[in-house]
Formats: C-alpha cells, sequence, structure tokens
C-alpha cells in the first residue's frame, strides 16, 4: 500500500481504475454462475411475488395499486424490462440479469461516495469486504434488499449530515431519499422518527443553551431545515399514502409491520390476516382476533417480550454465523475501532461532547434496528432485516479508525499503537482468502436470499 501511495495522482487512479474494473468482472462473473447453478427457483425468497407485481403494473397501465405487502419501487423497475408475453421463467431470467446490472451500478456509485469521504485504503477495504461477502451473493436475487442496502447508506450520510453541516440542500435531498426508500421497503420508517425525534431534542437544547448560530434567525432556519425532511417526504408519499387509507382503512398500512410483526408463527398470519384479505382491504376478522401489539400483549403477557428477544437475537446470531462471510469482518472492525476510541480517551470524550446528538441518534440507529430485527428473528433464521446496518457500520468504524489512526501513549509507555497497518495487514490475508473460496466454492454452494 506505501508503493502505492508514493505514486502520482494519475497513476494512483490508473491503478484504482483497473482494480475497481477487475473487482467488478469477478463480481458479475460470480453472481451470473450463483444465478446459474444456485438460485433456479422463481419460487424461493418471495422472487415471484416481486415478479407477478412487476407483470401486474406493466399489463393494467400502472393502475395497480399493489397488496401493501411489497413496495412498488422495485417492481416497478421490473415492469421496465418486461415483454409482452414472456412467461414467468422467461421474466425470472431477465430479472436476474438485470438485478446483477443493478448491484454493479451501485457499487461503482459506492465507491465513488466513499474516496469522498475516507482514505483511499479505509474506503477500498470497506468497498472489498461489502462487495465480496455480501452483494456478489445478494446481486443474483429478484429482491429489492440490494436497491434498499445502498439507498439506505446514502440516506444515512444524508442524516449524519444534518447533524453535522445543515443546509437546505442536504434536506431537501434527504426528505426525497427518505420517500425513495419507503417506496423501496417500508423499513426506512424508524429512522424518519428517530431523525425528527432527536433532531427536534437537538434544537431545544441549543436553543435554550443560546448558542449565537441559534440565535432567532438561525435557530428558525435550523428548524425549518429540519422540518423540510418530513414535509418532502410526505409530499412525495401523500399519493400512496391517500390510497391505502381509501382501501386498506390507514395510511402507513403494511401487512408485515400491521399485523405480521405481532404473529409467532407464519402459519398464524397466512392462517390469519392473509387468509382473510389483508392484501386487498383491511382483514374481514374480529378485532380480538387480529395480530396487533394489544392483542399480543392480552395473548402473551409482557413477560413474552424478553423471551421473544432472547430466542430472536440468537437466531440472528446464528443466521449470520452461517451467512455468508461477512461476521467476522464486522466483529474486526468493531473490536479495532473500540480499541481505537478507548486507547484515545481525550479525543473521544471531546468527540463525544461536540457530536452529543449525532452519537445518540446513531446508537439508537443500530439499537433500534437491532431490536426489530431481533424481534422478526424470533419467526426463523434470516439476515436480510440485520443487513441494513452492514453498510452504516462498517462505514462509521472506517471512519474512526480514520480519525484515531494511533492511539495516545497508553500506561506510560513512549510509543503509539498504530491500528490502521494492522488492520489492513489482516484484512489483505483474510479477503484474499475469502474471494479465492467464494468465486471457487461458496457462490455455487450458498443460497443467499434470506
Amino acid at each position: 500500500m506505501n508503493r502505492f501511495m508514493r505514486l502520482s495522482t494519475a497513476g494512483r487512479n490508473r491503478v484504482a481504475l483497473f482494480g475497481l474494473l477487475l473487482a467488478l468482472g469477478l463480481i458479475y462473473w460470480g453472481g451470473l454462475r450463483h444465478s446459474r447453478q444456485v438460485n433456479v427457483d422463481v419460487t424461493t425468497f418471495d422472487q415471484n411475488g416481486y415478479l407477478h407485481y412487476g407483470r401486474l403494473l406493466h399489463d393494467t397501465g400502472y393502475a395497480y395499486i399493489g397488496d401493501r405487502n411489497r413496495m412498488p419501487a422495485y417492481p416497478f423497475l421490473l415492469s421496465l424490462i418486461y415483454q409482452t408475453g414472456w412467461t414467468e421463467e422467461q421474466f425470472f431470467q431477465a430479472g436476474k440479469r438485470f438485478s446483477l446490472f443493478l448491484t454493479l451500478a451501485f457499487l461503482v456509485l459506492l465507491y465513488l461516495i466513499l474516496r469522498r469521504r475516507l482514505s483511499f485504503s479505509a474506503a477500498a477495504f470497506m468497498w472489498l469486504v461489502s462487495a465480496f461477502t455480501v452483494f456478489i451473493f445478494k446481486a443474483a436475487y429478484v429482491q429489492a434488499d440490494v436497491a434498499f442496502y445502498f439507498l439506505n447508506f446514502f440516506l444515512f450520510l444524508l442524516m449524519v449530515r444534518l447533524f453535522t453541516q445543515p443546509d437546505w440542500k442536504t434536506a431537501a435531498a434527504a426528505g426525497v431519499l427518505f420517500a425513495v426508500n419507503h417506496l423501496t421497503k417500508a423499513s426506512v420508517l424508524p429512522q424518519m422518527v428517530a431523525l425528527v425525534v432527536i433532531g427536534g431534542f437537538k434544537l431545544i437544547y441549543e436553543t435554550w443553551r443560546g448558542r449565537p448560530d441559534r440565535a432567532t434567525a438561525g435557530g428558525w432556519r435550523a428548524a425549518g431545515q429540519w422540518l423540510l425532511v418530513p414535509v418532502i417526504y410526505l409530499l412525495l408519499m401523500s399519493p400512496y399514502l391517500r390510497t391505502s387509507k381509501q382501501v386498506f382503512g390507514r395510511y402507513f398500512y403494511n401487512v408485515n409491520s400491521t399485523f405480521y410483526f405481532w404473529c409467532d408463527t407464519t402459519e398464524e398470519w397466512k392462517n390469519g390476516p392473509k387468509a382473510h384479505g389483508d392484501r386487498f382491504g383491511w382483514p374481514d376478522m374480529a378485532a380480538d382476533e387480529i395480530p396487533n401489539a394489544r392483542n399480543y400483549i392480552r395473548k402473551h403477557g409482557l413477560g413474552h417480550i424478553g423471551s421473544r428477544l432472547a430466542v430472536g437475537s440468537v437466531n440472528v446470531a446464528k443466521a449470520c454465523y452461517r451467512s455468508y462471510g461477512f461476521l467476522k469482518y464486522v466483529l474486526l472492525y468493531g473490536l479495532f475501532a473500540a480499541a481505537a476510541l478507548a486507547l484515545n480517551g481525550r479525543r473521544t470524550l471531546s468527540l463525544l461532547r461536540r457530536h452529543a446528538f449525532l452519537l445518540l441518534f446513531i446508537a439508537g440507529l443500530f439499537i433500534g434496528y437491532g431490536i426489530l430485527t431481533a424481534w422478526w428473528g424470533y419467526l426463523g433464521l434470516s439476515v436480510r432485516h440485520i443487513l441494513i446496518l452492514f453498510l452504516p457500520f462498517l462505514f462509521c468504524t472506517s471512519l474512526i479508525l480514520d480519525r484515531f489512526a494511533s492511539a495516545e501513549r497508553p500506561l506510560g509507555t513512549r510509543r503509539r499503537i498504530a491500528f490502521r497497518p494492522a488492520l489492513y495487514g489482516l484484512l489483505s490475508l483474510m479477503l484474499t482468502y475469502d474471494i479465492v473460496y467464494t468465486l471457487t466454492v461458496r457462490i455455487v454452494t450458498m443460497p443467499a436470499g434470506k
């Protein structure tokens, strides 16, 4: 890496471009093999549901309003490639190719964004870990997951900027991306709640403290920037939300969050709300039979919540351990970042004081989504939900290691502890093995749809 950094800027750019193109070529080749040898059944992992949605959008001239299970953004993209008369298998093959090329496009955007915010080494290693332990597998599936993970990471960066350098453009972009993300997957909603609540506390605190930039004019400007996010989001979402209210009875109606979230088994929702028409309107069930928070607590008691979260957490941990290789990198990044913060005590305390609300927001996101994922994990082993945190976690830990490159002199020693060389040395060895093993064995043996 040092030899690379001694090259001229033009030389480094050429080497980086060659490396990026080579990696993208390997990802395309691996994704194609996975598509042809592993992901061969359209009825698995909800893929036929997305294809059916896309076909109905195309055939009805986009009059189809959806079933409020899958969000419309990804099916809309599928409808653009659909050709009249295609069989389900033909549409399936075309959808897999489309998903693969969409993933490659997002990976290019991800690399460009990381290069603007991290050092070259941090950006390159984060990109390689993300590409070869998650997205090379997800690329071959007709699902909204890949698009949502990338869009959600872009949104995360915008939300971080709102806490550190708020402006009207960032607020407007965040509002737009919130709507796009929601139309991709409804899982984005807790982030809006966290942003509004913690952002509101931040404004109240800074106004109470009387900071100069929160004087009358500045305070109104800051409040306007924060409010612009939900306003733009609601304006863009309003047609969809109004239709939900008219047809299904609630503005934020989604069968997963409205009903299935409160079920103990998949059979419970299949024989309950789904069997009673939840995809066409409010299910025809007695009020005390509909899965919701009140009926859940009445049926199980408050004590069951803790046991469900415990079982779900174990299931999520098992799913990550048995998955396609990303867990060890998450643990490694987390360990090095925690050590860097602990051994740079004064700088860590300074960071906590200067960005307390931002850190509270980030912690809230990780804890909140961790709890929600554990709740869903009670229903079975899956990594689809926890991977919403994958890119934000790698970015935060990479940024910490960029800013806290070496530790203060701990315990009276004269030498500093350099974290990045040790981390990047380990990552180089691990990635070399993982990329070879993934491309030769794992990519053609391990399903990755859930």
